[in-house]
């Protein structure tokens, strides 16, 4: 029987008032996960909850939330809209804020220095932390064409110069859509002198066929990430505190990466799915000329090796303190020996994971352009041995000949091997919806019970003289 209407009242004021009892730390805590005029709203809950938002130390301002809000839709409605909000909030929030985070469009010229003049106002005055523009343009698709990316790219460079002392105090910033002269991005990096992390996403330059070069010896840039941009290749002359980079889809013929001097670069995260016009290239070419790498990940998109295998030899002096590695999305029919010239460069590594790509939908595929014809990768690897590796974590696994023999050919290089993970692949909704019949056939082979597993842990570990590795199957 339903509660009585009084009881269902009596019981939310009782849970109301058990949250309003938790301390400020823990309340602010959640309202920092909320968007911001959820978190306006409750000042009007009870006094208990009024001065709250005041207390934030992370301040997410995001156009969205206008656009969503707005009658009309127009850009320059949610853009005065926006910019008034900005003004009035930080002008009115405390110093508790550390962590301020603005989310905008490239737009009139004139909200954009309102922006600038806010935000240089409000953080001075502060001790803010972390302080990041991230900057969409206004327009998207396929609707944004050349035109309007060297637009774009003018907009920002106008807006870099009109407020100068806002972006000196950056610590993060995220382009989109723009296209920048051969000098901008020097000019970007020496006005934002204490940026530390820079994302650009679909950029390009002035002259298509050009390198990005990047040379900035006073850069505190740490990180740095590049997504289908346009650039012939990005040469890193001097960036000597980068420690993470990412580079996804590049749409240049040649390695998308050069390296100078980047002494403490350890985290590198390459992906893209090649394309019928580009070729795979060697990582002994492009890789630093340093010994700080750490962790390594390459992703194949499901799609053609655009990794060229060679000697393990040439890889040595990059790969001596490597500890990690993550080959991603390497498609299902392919050979999988040449993937040990890892093992063979790295003899500090310990943890080798393998993600096998069983996927039949193209979830990576460009719909403007043609992939390269996925063609099998051989390698013998040599007779060596390997006496660091631990772990050895393969996704996408199934019960089949040519992956148990890859399994057992790690085993015999690596000998002191003590953890095997073998993961079913997930089920893929996309999948699915290309072909229910095939993909549920095909789906349904992953599915095995413990007493299989049990037998293809036998089938592994037969004949190998590893009887203490651990293989989890799940």
């Amino acid at each position: 029987m339903d509660a009585p209407i009084g009881n269902k009242e009596n019981q939310a004021e009782t849970e109301e008032d058990r949250l309003s009892a938790l301390p400020d730390d823990i309340l602010l805590n959640i309202l920092e996960r909320l968007y911001l005029h959820n978190v306006m709203q409750t000042s009007t809950i009870s006094r208990r909850w009024r001065h709250l938002p005041l207390l934030l130390s992370r301040l997410v301002l995001h156009v969205d939330e206008f656009l969503q809000c707005s009658e009309t839709r127009t850009m320059g409605k949610v853009m005065a809209s926006y910019c008034e909000a900005t003004r009035k909030l930080l002008a009115s929030t405390s110093s508790s804020v550390k962590d301020l985070r603005l989310i905008f469009y490239l737009a009139d010229p004139c909200h954009l220095h309102s922006i600038g003049e806010a935000v240089g106002n409000a953080v001075q005055s502060r001790n803010i932390e972390f302080l990041e523009f991230n900057i969409w343009p206004e327009i998207r698709g396929t609707r944004c064409t050349e035109e309007h990316v060297m637009l774009f790219g003018q907009r920002f460079m106008s807006f870099l110069d009109a407020c100068p002392n806002t972006f000196g105090l950056l610590t993060s910033i995220t382009l989109r859509k723009l296209q920048f002269g051969e000098a901008d991005m020097q000019t970007i990096l020496n006005t934002c002198d204490n940026l530390q992390a820079l994302s650009l996403h679909s950029c390009m330059l002035s002259h298509l066929h050009s390198v990005l070069k990047i040379d900035a010896p006073g850069s505190q840039l740490v990180a740095l990430e590049f997504n289908r941009c346009h650039f012939s290749q990005v040469e890193l002359v001097c960036l000597p505190r980068l420690a993470r980079l990412f580079y996804d889809t590049w749409l240049s013929m040649k390695s998308p990466l050069l390296f100078g001097y980047v002494p403490w670069l350890h985290n590198i995260r390459v992906a893209c799915a090649l394309l019928s016009w580009q070729m795979p290239f060697t990582l002994s070419g492009c890789l630093p000329n340093t010994s700080s790498l750490t962790t390594l990940y390459l992703d194949f998109h499901g799609e053609m090796i655009w990794l060229q295998p060679e000697d393990p030899k040439k890889l040595v002096p990059a790969f001596s303190n490597l500890k990690v590695v993550h080959l991603y999305d390497i498609f299902a029919d392919c050979d999988l020996k040449w993937t040990l010239l890892f093992l063979e460069a790295a003899p500090s590594l310990h943890s080798f994971y393998v993600n096998i790509s069983r996927h039949i939908c193209g979830r990576y595929r460009l719909s403007c352009a043609e992939n390269a014809e996925k063609t099998n990768v051989l390698w013998e690897p040599s007779d060596f041995k390997h006496y660091n590796l631990n772990l050895l974590d393969i996704e996408g696994f199934q019960k089949e000949e040519k992956l148990t023999s890859y399994i057992k050919l790690v085993m015999e290089r690596a000998v002191f091997l003590r953890n095997i993970h073998l993961h079913y692949m997930e089920r893929c909704k996309l999948c699915d919806s290309i072909n229910k019949q095939a993909a549920s056939l095909s789906m349904s082979k992953f599915q095995n019970n413990e007493g299989e597993n049990n037998l293809i842990r036998k089938q592994i570990t037969n004949g190998s003289s590893s009887s203490s590795v651990e293989i989890i199957i799940e």
